[in-house]
């Protein structure tokens, strides 16, 4: 019989776009079936297909029961000589026919799910071990919870201090990045960070700092970036003291406004924020081209005579600048962040409020109590609560896998791949993807573990 699996228990299939990956997928499934169909009729039930949308639930259920309904016809040749390696035509014929039968007649136990109804059935199976109301809604939009917890959170504006300080100013704050004050939109933006696995540990974290640490947190960037500031702006003015002494205007040196002399008065009044590349600024400095050709001879003299000082200042301010750059980019980044990262344990805390209030869990959470799941309890005590013991796991569209769904579904496919059967052979499981067709970052997954899987 042809076999994808070729003897092996774990397969890859790293499929492209008009390659037979539904074709195969089916052809592995009914392989699996016929292959033990006289000793077990129901070995459907120990299959679980999963796949990530409806509509490809559909098609993988739709492909399976039109194959079986080709095969029990038996005009299909092309498609029944997929079958016929040790299994006789006849035999696959009658064996397609009982089980399309059985299928139809024992649907609920055809196991092909989303990988969030299927874990979504797990988690209802121990709503009560985690503390979960067993009528939980689930809900699938990302801003509808969202919108009410920050409107939740704003609605507390002028009761309480240290949250009136932060929201007040985190609008002041957008006003003068030349934002729009409203910060409902930007917070829509950033809360959604709440949703993401990569964000658990870092929530976890900001757990253990209140708003008023933030603001002392705020207060001593504010502090490092001004000291930096200052630094560059009276080191800089030093140059432009020079200049103007010795009666030199600051664009008389080679390219005028855009030359060394406005670049650091620019500097004075801007600070490490204007310290970047000038390329006029580099060829005073490296080649010595500190005025142009038409620029008059005493005014050129007299720059020639201050060139080793402004050199000094120059080379001055770029040590500065090696040694603090990056920790003023790195303070000033955080600092304009600071004000949405301190609210998201507070938008946190009011989604966990209002779920709990309207029994409702956002559906990313999902992963998060599955992992629990897996982590405490023993994989055999979860078939048994879960009414089923699954021997064999196709799982398609892995690209789009999340690093916490494949760590939750690894356990029950080991289990699965290291215990042998009443047949006297151990489980299979089968990957299907194509990184192509991947969906970037949909809802956590990452194409990465699918190009790190062997093909």
């Amino acid at each position: 019989m042809n076999n994808i699996f070729n003897n092996a228990s774990f397969l890859v299939y790293k499929a492209s776009a008009g390659s037979g990956k539904t074709f195969n997928l089916a052809k592995a499934y009914l392989n699996i079936c016929f292959s033990h169909f006289d000793k077990d009729k129901f070995i459907y039930r120990k299959i679980l297909g999963i796949t990530f949308t409806n509509k490809a639930v559909n098609e993988m259920k739709s492909r399976i029961l039109l194959f079986l309904q080709l095969l029990s016809e038996g005009e299909d040749t092309e498609l029944m000589s997929h079958f016929t390696e040790i299994l006789k035509p006849e035999q696959v014929k009658v064996y397609a026919a009982d089980l399309l039968k059985l299928i139809h007649h024992d649907y609920s136990n055809f196991s092909v799910f989303t990988i969030d109804s299927f874990f979504e059935r797990l988690l209802r199976t121990f709503a009560f071990d985690l503390k979960l109301p067993f009528n939980h809604k689930l809900e699938l939009d990302d801003n509808l919870l969202m919108k009410q917890a920050i409107d939740m959170l704003i609605s507390k504006l002028g009761h309480e201090p240290d949250l009136s300080d932060t929201i007040i100013n985190y609008a002041f704050n957008r006003m003068d990045a030349n934002k729009h004050w409203r910060i409902d939109a930007d917070l829509l933006d950033k809360g959604k960070e709440v949703y993401k696995e990569e964000s658990i540990a870092a929530l976890e974290v900001l757990k253990k700092y209140s708003l008023q640490d933030f603001k002392v947190i705020r207060k001593q960037l504010n502090e490092s970036i001004h000291e930096i500031d200052d630094w560059v702006k009276l080191k800089a003015q030093e140059a432009v003291d020079i200049i103007l002494t010795n009666d030199i205007s600051l664009d008389s040196f080679f390219h005028a406004k855009s030359g060394i002399g406005c670049w650091f008065l620019k500097l004075s009044n801007n600070g490490m924020d204007a310290i970047g590349h000038n390329s006029y600024v580099e060829a005073a400095i490296n080649q010595q081209q500190w005025t142009a050709k038409t620029t008059d001879p005493l005014i050129t003299e007299k720059i020639h005579a201050i060139a080793p000082q402004l050199i000094q200042v120059f080379n001055e301010l770029q040590t500065y600048k090696e040694k603090y750059f990056t920790k003023y980019q790195i303070n000033k980044s955080i600092k304009d962040s600071i004000f949405s990262v301190s609210l998201l344990h507070q938008i946190k805390h009011e989604l966990d409020n209002m779920k709990q209030e309207e029994q409702t869990m956002h559906i990313s959470e999902t992963n998060q109590y599955i992992a629990k799941i897996v982590q405490t309890e023993a994989i055999p005590y979860i078939y048994e609560r879960l009414g089923d013991r699954y021997k064999y796991f196709f799982i398609d569209e892995f690209q789009d896998t999340s690093i916490l769904q494949w760590q939750n579904l690894l356990p029950l496919i080991s289990e699965a791949l290291s215990t042998e059967t009443f047949h006297g052979e151990t489980g299979k499981a089968a990957v299907f993807g194509d990184v192509k067709q991947a969906i970037y970052r949909f809802r956590g997954g990452d194409v990465r573990q699918f190009q790190r899987l062997p093909a």
